[in-house]
């Protein structure tokens, strides 16, 4: 496995849901407590952009993707401005 990472691209949407609900269904690592649709996540993934401090990276081999990190407002109160959320999220079989 030779991965490789880039910016995340809306085309990675439904591999990153998949990756995601597993999460949902299999740990308590996330807080939702059914799984999501590509729908539900859109507005999610548009909060991203290709600079800045808010960003989406996908690892991928050969076109499938692995998972992804991300980083989002960590608070939206203003003493938070500067701080920075992140989160990674791999498929079961790029753990370990």
């Amino acid at each position: 496995m030779k991965a490789r990472i880039r910016q995340g691209r809306f085309a990675d949407l439904p591999s990153l849901v998949r990756v995601y609900n597993h999460y949902v269904a299999h740990s308590d690592a996330v807080f939702d407590e059914s799984p999501v649709t590509v729908a539900d996540r859109d507005g999610w993934f548009r909060t991203f952009t290709e600079s800045g401090p808010y960003q989406l990276l996908v690892a991928d081999d050969a076109g499938d993707v692995l998972g992804c990190a991300t980083s989002r407002p960590y608070r939206d109160h203003p003493a938070f401005r500067d701080t920075v959320e992140t989160g990674i999220y791999l498929h079961p079989a790029a753990t370990g």
